[in-house]
């Protein structure tokens, strides 16, 4: 289970250790192997902390996603400003589901819009967060490791014991994970505050956390520490980028502004 030294054999012994469901272990096993560990080694040896090393990683995939983020948000406040015309699309076609469909649809297209455009950067760190699910369970790097309150980063970081069980979720309280569910809803509420708004998506801020906070519970403190840090990553840069789309709007509006005064006094002389 440690890489390196079985990678001296150079037998492919790696090979054996166990990274999950099949369907999985295409993207798992590279990700362990190319990515991972080569960093973790580094980040662990520079810095003398793997939890240190797991909040710079979380760092770097923000940066590494950053251009797909930013992309993400220009597309999402385009979308806000088709609003009115979606609107009138559908109060034009409530009767027709189809041709409100391809009303919808040519108007993404006129104004080069693509409205699964910001779901992009959320679907490439499901795959990130799977495999670290998978290579904190098997690999020894942060066994025994302590960061924290947390004793061992390859096992659940305990803040609370309960008298009773609950199905699913365990007897007690991980710190990380409590953390991490509120992250999720804070973000979520800063992303909200930049799209369109209607109820089921309010009901997900609150629901898709809750549901996260559960599963996530007892599973490696490593692997919360990561998705709370990414979460706190991704606020930042979603107040930073919609604080700059704001400032670009409002420039925009004074150059508009300064182009009709010119267009004015022009027509006049």
């Amino acid at each position: 289970m440690e890489y390196f030294r079985l990678a001296r054999y150079d037998l492919g012994l790696y090979d054996m250790v166990d990274y999950g469901w099949d369907a999985f272990e295409w993207m798992t096993r590279p990700l362990a192997k190319f990515v991972f560990i080569p960093l973790f080694t580094l980040l662990g040896r520079l810095l003398g902390n793997y939890g240190l090393a797991i909040i710079v990683f979380a760092l770097l995939v923000k940066i590494a996603l950053y251009p797909l983020t930013r992309a993400s948000f220009r597309n999402m406040a385009k979308m806000r400003e088709l609003q009115p015309e979606l609107e009138a699309i559908r109060e034009k076609y409530a009767d027709n589901p189809q041709k409100q469909q391809e009303a919808m649809m040519k108007l993404y297209r006129e104004k080069k819009i693509n409205p699964l455009g910001g779901c992009l950067p959320m679907l490439l760190q499901w795959p990130v967060l799977i495999a670290l699910w998978q290579y904190f369970q098997q690999s020894l790097i942060v066994r025994q490791q302590a960061f924290l309150w947390a004793k061992d980063l390859s096992a659940p970081d305990p803040i609370l014991h309960l008298p009773f069980k609950i199905p699913l979720y365990g007897d007690f309280v991980a710190g990380f994970t409590l953390l991490m569910g509120i992250s999720m809803i804070i973000q979520m509420r800063i992303q909200s505050a930049s799209t369109p708004s209607n109820p089921q998506t309010k009901i997900l801020t609150y629901v898709f956390p809750v549901f996260i906070f559960a599963i996530f519970n007892r599973l490696s403190s490593a692997l919360n520490l990561y998705y709370l840090c990414y979460n706190i990553f991704s606020a930042i840069q979603q107040f930073w980028i919609n604080r700059s789309l704001e400032r670009e709007k409002a420039k925009a509006a004074v150059d508009g502004q300064g182009d009709r005064r010119a267009a004015q006094q022009a027509a006049r002389k």
